[in-house]
């Protein structure tokens, strides 16, 4: 469950970072290769500790699935017990309805 929420994390955190990486190097005209080069080997490093995470996400549901005991089911049954918890006890505003 940690590893899903790292995941989602590093998701909403790389979707808006290579935005505001490229939107960086647009107004500059001067040395724009240096800063191209920069921004992508940034960009790089990002996409190597996400996909890092999402294999490790995969090896323990690959180990969850090949165990003999019911480890899988009782995982997916602890993530949606927790997401469902959060949707149920989420406030919302009254007056928006």
């Amino acid at each position: 469950m940690t590893l899903e929420v790292i995941d989602k994390i590093l998701f909403h955190f790389g979707e808006y970072f290579i935005i505001d990486q490229f939107w960086f190097i647009i107004p500059k005209k001067k040395n724009i290769i240096f800063s191209l080069k920069t921004n992508i080997a940034i960009i790089t490093v990002y996409i190597l500790i996400h996909s890092l995470v999402l294999h490790l996400l995969l090896l323990v549901y690959n180990v969850l699935l090949n165990s003999d005991t019911n480890a899988f089911l009782i995982m997916i049954f602890v993530n949606n017990s927790v997401k469902l918890k959060s949707t149920i006890f989420k406030k919302f505003n009254e007056q928006a309805y």
